[in-house]
C-alpha cells in the first residue's frame, strides 16, 4: 500500500462491558500520541464537561513539549487534521467524518458520541464510543489513570458531576470513578445532606448558595434564608445544620424538599437529598471543600473566563482560579434573577415533531450551562426537552443542549443548525427568530 494512503481506523467499541485488552490498547495508543513530539491538534466539544476532560489531555500534551493546537468546535474539520495527530474530546462523529479523518490524519484518538454501525478494524486511530454524556470524563480517567495528580482528579470529578447537572452520580461506573478518587486520597466519603457546602458553613449561608437543588425564595436571598433559619428555632446564625437536634434537622430537610419541589412534585426525593456526600481531602485554596460545590465553582469559572481560555484550565489552574475566585456568587445571582422572572412569566412552551421546546428568557449568556442545569433539576423542563435561551443577541441553542437531546445524532443536528443559524458563538448557535430554530428541528 502506498505511504500516502491512510490505513483503516481501529474502532475500540469500549463501553462498560469492553474487554481489558481494548483498554490497554487505548492507553498505549493515547500515550504514544501525547509523547510523540509530532504536531497534534486537540478538538474539544464546547460544553463544560468536555472542556474539563480535555484540559487534562491538553496539559499532558503540553508538558511533553509536543507541538499543540487546540480547537474548540462542535465538529471536526478534517482539513485541519491532515498529516497531524488528532485528539478529539466529546465531538460527535458521523460515518463521513470518520472516513475523512482516516484518510487525512496521522493518528487519531477520539472520545465521544459515535453513530451506530462503525465496525472494528486495524489502523491509525482509536475511537472510543460513548452513549453517555459523562463518557469523556470516564474514558479520560480510564486512559490516563496512572498519570493523574490531585488537581487532575478534581477536574475530572467536576466534569463527571457537571454532566450530571451538579448532582451526585448514581451510575455504577460513574461511582467507580468516585471510589477510585477515595482510594487515591483525593476525596472522602460520608453520609449527609447534598446541599452545596452545608457541612462546612452556617446553615443560612448554605441555603443562600444552593444552586442544585434550586430553593425557591431562598437561593440567592440571604435575608430570606436568615428568616427561614430563625423560623426553625435557630437563633445562632453561625451554626451549621449538624449542630442541631435531630428533630430540627428533620424539619429543615422537609421544608427544603418542599421548596425544591415547588415546580414539579417529587422532582427531588429524600434519597436525592440525603446519602453519600464527598469532600476534598486536601482543600484547594479559594474553593469549597464540598465536591459538589467545588464542581459548580469550577464550572462558573469556565463560563466566566470563556470556553476557549478554559480549555487550558488544568495547565494554568492556579492563575485562572485566582482571577475568577468569586465567580460562583455572580453565577448564583444571575441564575436567581432568571428564576424570579420565570415565576412571574412561565416558560414559553412549544411542541415540534414530538419534542417539547421551552424558551427561557435571560439577560445574559454568561452562565447558560449552570442555568440549564438549574432549569432541568427544578422541574421546569425534562432532560429530553430542547431549551432555547432568549436574550438581547437573539435565540440561542447551546451545544450542551444539542448533545443532551440528540446524543449520538448530535453531529446531524449541528450540521442542520449551523446552516440555518445567523451566528455561531462559543456556547451555541444564535438565531434571529424562533421560527428558524423550529424549522431546523423539523428536519431532525
Amino acid at each position: 500500500m502506498p505511504k500516502s494512503q491512510s490505513q483503516p481506523i481501529d474502532i475500540l467499541a469500549f463501553t462498560s462491558s469492553g474487554k481489558g485488552s481494548d483498554l490497554e490498547e487505548a492507553i498505549k495508543f493515547s500515550l504514544d500520541i501525547i509523547s510523540s513530539g509530532e504536531e497534534t491538534v486537540v478538538y474539544v466539544y464546547p460544553s463544560i464537561p468536555d472542556i474539563l476532560s480535555a484540559s487534562i489531555f491538553i496539559s499532558k500534551v503540553a508538558a511533553s513539549n509536543t507541538p499543540l493546537a487546540v480547537r474548540l468546535e462542535p465538529l471536526i474539520d478534517a482539513v485541519r487534521v491532515k498529516n497531524v495527530n488528532l485528539i478529539s474530546i466529546g465531538v460527535p462523529l458521523s460515518k463521513k467524518q470518520y472516513d475523512e479523518i482516516a484518510r487525512k490524519s496521522k493518528k487519531a484518538l477520539i472520545l465521544g458520541l459515535c453513530v451506530k454501525g462503525l465496525s472494528k478494524s486495524k489502523g491509525n486511530a482509536s475511537i472510543i464510543c460513548s452513549t453517555k454524556y459523562s463518557g469523556t470524563a470516564l474514558y479520560t480517567w480510564k486512559i490516563l489513570r496512572d498519570k493523574l495528580d490531585i488537581i487532575d482528579y478534581l477536574l475530572l470529578l467536576s466534569s463527571l458531576i457537571a454532566s450530571n447537572m451538579f448532582r451526585v452520580p448514581k451510575d455504577t461506573i460513574e461511582k467507580s470513578m468516585l471510589n477510585d478518587a477515595i482510594n487515591k486520597g483525593v476525596i472522602e466519603e460520608s453520609k449527609g445532606v447534598r446541599i452545596f457546602g452545608i457541612s462546612n458553613k452556617p446553615l443560612y449561608k448554605a441555603l443562600t448558595e444552593s444552586l442544585i437543588p434550586y430553593l425557591y425564595g431562598l437561593t440567592g436571598n440571604e435575608g430570606k434564608c436568615r428568616e427561614f433559619v430563625r423560623k426553625h428555632g435557630i437563633d445562632d446564625l453561625s451554626t451549621k445544620l449538624t449542630d442541631h437536634e435531630a428533630s430540627t434537622i428533620k424539619k429543615v430537610i422537609e421544608d427544603v424538599l418542599e421548596l425544591a419541589n415547588k415546580v414539579s412534585p417529587n422532582m427531588w426525593k429524600v434519597e436525592d437529598l440525603i446519602g453519600e456526600t464527598y469532600s476534598l481531602k486536601n482543600p484547594v485554596e479559594g474553593f469549597s471543600d464540598d465536591l459538589l460545590e467545588f464542581s459548580a465553582q469550577i464550572s462558573a469559572i469556565i463560563e466566566r473566563a470563556g470556553y476557549g481560555a478554559s480549555a487550558y484550565i488544568r495547565s494554568f489552574f492556579d492563575t485562572i482560579s485566582r482571577m475568577y475566585a468569586k465567580t460562583y456568587y455572580d453565577a448564583l445571582k444571575n441564575v436567581s434573577s432568571v428564576f424570579e422572572r420565570i415565576l412571574k412569566e412561565p416558560l414559553r412552551e412549544l411542541e415540534v415533531g414530538g419534542r417539547k421546546v421551552k424558551v427561557v428568557k435571560t439577560d445574559t449568556d454568561k452562565y447558560v450551562y449552570m442555568l440549564e442545569s438549574a432549569v432541568l433539576t427544578s422541574g421546569y423542563a425534562d432532560e429530553s426537552d430542547v431549551l432555547i435561551f432568549e436574550g438581547d443577541k437573539g435565540f440561542m441553542i447551546t451545544y450542551s443542549t444539542i448533545k443532551r437531546v440528540f446524543l449520538a445524532n448530535s453531529y446531524k443536528a449541528i450540521e442542520v443548525f449551523s446552516k440555518a443559524s445567523d451566528k455561531q458563538l462559543a456556547k451555541g448557535f444564535i438565531f434571529s427568530s424562533l421560527k428558524n430554530i423550529i424549522s431546523s428541528l423539523r428536519r431532525l
